[in-house]
Parts: structure tokens; sequence; C-alpha cells
């Protein structure tokens, strides 16, 4: 239906971790869904009940959204963790979500995110 048509990333780790980046973090009426403010990556661990908001690293102050395919991560021990915006930057995560760089920034909308390990 119509109230429930947009997706939102969402990937899981080897270890059944999910990672996600909600799509209403601050109020927006300008977007259906998106984040406005500080953007942060929720981590839920197999454990359940709980989720984790992870941000060190992370910008404080954007107007982005975080489309569903735009969010990935690999089969390492910890997990990396990668997506991108519609505001073109890419951030990755090497330690599984606690510390968050930026890899990419200053291109157009990013629309997918794949993440593979090369042996």
């Amino acid at each position: 239906d119509d109230e429930h048509r947009h997706g939102f990333g969402i990937t899981v780790t080897d270890d059944d971790t999910v990672y996600t980046v909600p799509a209403y973090q601050g109020i927006c009426r300008e977007h259906n869904s998106c984040v406005k403010g500080e953007l942060k990556v929720y981590r839920g661990r197999r454990s359940g009940g709980v989720w984790e908001a992870l941000g060190a690293g992370l910008p404080r102050s954007v107007h982005t959204c975080v489309l569903r395919d735009a969010l990935s991560s690999d089969s390492l021990e910890p997990p990396g963790v990668y997506f991108g915006t519609t505001s073109g930057e890419v951030f990755a995560s090497v330690d599984g979500g606690d510390s968050w760089r930026r890899l990419l920034g200053g291109v157009s909308r990013i629309q997918g995110v794949e993440s593979f390990v090369v042996d």
C-alpha cells in the first residue's frame, strides 16, 4: 500500500548481526523518508531486543537518505559495513560499526553499495 511503499537499507552479517539506517531520523516535512540532523546506523545483535545507535565518525548535521540497496556488509571478522547516501557520500566501518569514516564525497546520488572479499 502507499503508506508503506518506501524500503530502507538493511544488511545482516554472518553472525546474524543486523545493521540498518532508519528512514525517519529527525523531522523532515519535505520528503517521505530521510535523515535530518545526526546520521546514525543502528545495530541489533542476534541476542535480540536491543538496538545500538552508532555514530562515531558520522556527520552530525545532514539532510539525506540511505536507499534500501545502499547498505552492505562483508564477511570479515569483525564485519565491514558500508553505505551510501543520496547526497553523494559513502561511509565505511571496518570494526563492526563502532567507528566510521567517509570514503567518498561530492558525487551524485548513491543508488546502491555492494561489498565483497577477495582472497
